[in-house]
């Protein structure tokens, strides 16, 4: 009688099991990112920075302006064939350099450029569709300062980004697109306009089909659905990569 007892609690423990991993939903990707998307690539990034940046009693300034840069769109999605929402992460790989000509300053200008905007889509036929986007801009410009005095003012506001683009599906998962992209001109901080010419390949989140949940809800594999980590820094190794990364 003990052992049939046993046997039926660990038969229905067993079962209690196998529905709650039915219905957990990891086999299947969150709400939040069925029909996601980002997307990461190298861009163009065409401005036009110039001694008009300097503060009073700077002379005029050598700069070197490097255009190649990196277009990431770090989260978005697709409400329909025809609608979309993305934020997006635009820099340069490396930074604006001026050079005084009378050799009495020198420094790097750091400019990042976030934006979110709202996309329409429109198919072309076939693989291809175009799209038409706007929204909002933070344009982000790091000051340096030569003998304690401040050489280019540091610049952070709110503007506007107009663009659009050209998209080839690959296949399910997989786009390839080219983008274009206009930041306008803040004349109270004298930035620039920044405009971006990007190519980018395209990873589509897309609902997983049924038997391919199924399949990740019977593994024996299990993910947790909580993980505590801790960590300790240390800057035993000096600054070097965190200079790297900057």
């Amino acid at each position: 009688m003990r052992t049939s007892l046993v046997a039926f609690l660990v038969a229905g423990l067993a079962l209690c099991g196998a529905a709650g991993a039915a219905a957990d939903g990891r086999g299947q990707y969150p709400a939040w990112l069925r029909n996601s998307f980002i997307d990461f690539g190298p861009a163009y990034l065409a401005n036009d920075f110039s001694s008009a940046q300097l503060e009073p009693g700077f002379g005029p300034a050598a700069v070197n302006i490097p255009h190649m840069g990196a277009r990431v769109t770090l989260l978005g999605h697709n409400f329909s064939r025809y609608l979309s929402a993305q934020a997006t992460y635009m820099r340069p790989v490396v930074w604006t350099h001026y050079a005084g000509l009378d050799g009495a300053y020198s420094g790097r200008l750091l400019t990042n450029v976030v934006t979110v905007t709202a996309r329409t889509t429109t198919s072309l036929g076939g693989p291809f569709s175009t799209h038409l986007e706007g929204g909002l801009a933070i344009v982000t410009r790091g000051a340096f300062s030569q003998g304690g005095r401040v050489v280019i003012k540091d610049a952070d506001f709110p503007t506007t980004v107009w663009g659009g683009g050209l998209k080839y599906r690959l296949n399910q998962k997989w786009d390839l697109q080219g983008s274009l992209a206009y930041v306008p001109a803040n004349e109270a901080f004298r930035q620039p306009s920044i405009t971006v010419f990007a190519t980018s390949a395209v990873l589509n989140l897309r609902p997983l089909p049924d038997d391919e949940v199924r399949a990740n809800s019977t593994t024996e594999t299990v993910f947790p659905k909580n993980v505590v980590q801790v960590g300790r820094a240390t800057n035993a190794l000096g600054t070097g990569p965190n200079d790297f990364m900057a």
